[in-house]
């Protein structure tokens, strides 16, 4: 199967031609990189992840390329790319970051539950934490409308020069935003059908767990998957 031209989830504005070089000439110094990711996607081979990688290896002339594939959708193909931009290569930029924001929206990957949607905090972590909640609610406002509407019950005006205050209000209120992350968490997994990134999703959370035995005291519930009520607070 040939990789399709198009790139739907290259969120950088431009290849840079000074990268590309740099990871030609480690290429030729024998440095390794992470493996690409490439996505079967609706019967097609697209680039999810490692486009400036594979532009250096075509630069080398070099025959193959190390590269992680996985079936997927085109939501959990948009998770992966954000993934993938977050953790290697050149850092994104401010407007680059806003265009993965939008794929992501677009996608349907900020929403949670029946007519809900993540918050600002959980769109600002599932983008790699590069920009603040504020700049997401921000960005939110001014290029997706209706999903901002659905803040607004919750989103206090904002003030000053477009910054938001979005604090939670109380620790009942934090809590429930953590259990919605983890549920929306749950949710992506479920469109999952490669047993290397359950592995690599089951890794992280059981991560996610021991950060959260470190933050304080903890007690276990004696119903299982009970939501706290305002008394546990």
């Amino acid at each position: 199967m040939d990789i399709s031209p198009h790139h739907p989830y290259q969120t950088r504005k431009n290849l840079d031609v000074k990268l590309v070089n740099e990871y030609a000439t480690a290429m030729k110094n024998g440095t390794s990189f992470p493996p690409v990711k490439l996505g079967v996607v609706g019967g097609a081979l697209v680039v999810i992840g490692g486009h400036h990688r594979i532009a250096a290896t075509y630069r080398r002339g070099l025959p193959t390329i190390t590269a992680d594939v996985y079936e997927t959708d085109h939501p959990g193909a948009v998770l992966l790319a954000i993934d993938d931009n977050s953790t290697n290569g050149k850092r994104l930029s401010k407007a680059e970051v806003r265009a993965a924001l939008s794929l992501f929206v677009k996608a349907g990957n900020h929403k949670v539950g029946r007519g809900k949607v993540m918050s600002s905090r959980q769109l600002a972590a599932a983008l790699g934490g590069s920009v603040s909640h504020e700049t997401v609610l921000h960005w939110i406002a001014e290029d997706h409308p209706a999903v901002y509407s659905k803040f607004k019950r919750d989103a206090p005006k904002p003030k000053g020069s477009g910054e938001f205050d979005y604090r939670a209000k109380n620790a009942e209120r934090s809590a429930q935003a953590a259990f919605a992350a983890i549920e929306q968490c749950l949710a992506a997994a479920r469109g999952v059908s490669s047993p290397k990134v359950r592995g690599r999703i089951r890794e992280r959370l059981l991560k996610a767990s021991v950060v959260v035995e470190t933050l304080g005291p903890y007690e276990l519930p004696q119903d299982d998957g009970q939501t706290p009520s305002s008394d546990d607070f």
